[in-house]
């Protein structure tokens, strides 16, 4: 299974270190730009898109998820763009999913019911995918989501509720503070 960029292009800048007179290499943030910034430079228009992929293969969806990135996937949801749905069904199969759980749990006061269970789904299902154990790339955004889930908590019933509780056992075997 192929590995982000991420790793690759730091050997990459650390070979390059090497030549005689060479710039020091870059440090891991600026490496991780970089690295992202030619992952965003790649990405189809969200317009261009193949959307009838989403149709709850995994690995047509984790296709999907890569093309797409989990940005956009947040950001379609967000913004009320035509293939919310279809985006989050995607965004748990996104490589970097964990790292836009953030700002989608703080979306969930501003859904409507069926959105907000939706939402909450996706979530859930993001934070259970295999994989999900690899280091964190957004400490601070996870800790907002369970905030947000935890205040939600109380007042949600059925698979909201199991979404929920799902999701805040996923976030505390990470050490992220559910309490």
């Amino acid at each position: 299974m192929l590995q982000r960029s991420g790793p690759w292009l730091l050997c990459v800048f650390a070979l390059c270190q090497c030549k005689e007179g060479a710039e020091p290499a870059p440090t891991a943030s600026a490496a991780s730009s970089v690295a992202a910034s030619a992952t965003s430079a790649s990405l189809a228009p969200l317009g261009s898109v193949d959307w009838g992929r989403a149709s709850g293969d995994p690995l047509d969806l984790a296709a999907l998820g890569r093309e797409i990135g989990a940005k956009r996937c947040v950001d379609e949801v967000i913004s009320g763009g035509e293939h919310g749905g279809e985006a989050l069904q995607v965004l748990p199969y996104t490589p970097d999913a964990e790292a836009q759980l953030g700002p989608l749990c703080e979306s969930l006061s501003r859904a409507s019911a069926e959105q907000r269970s939706a939402r909450l789904a996706s979530i859930a299902s993001a934070l259970a995918q295999p994989g999900s154990g690899r280091e964190v790339l957004d400490v601070s955004g996870l800790r907002r989501c369970a905030a947000v889930l935890r205040a939600a908590q109380p007042g949600a019933a059925g698979r909201d509720r199991d979404h929920i509780d799902s999701a805040l056992e996923q976030l505390g075997a990470r050490r992220v503070e559910t309490r």
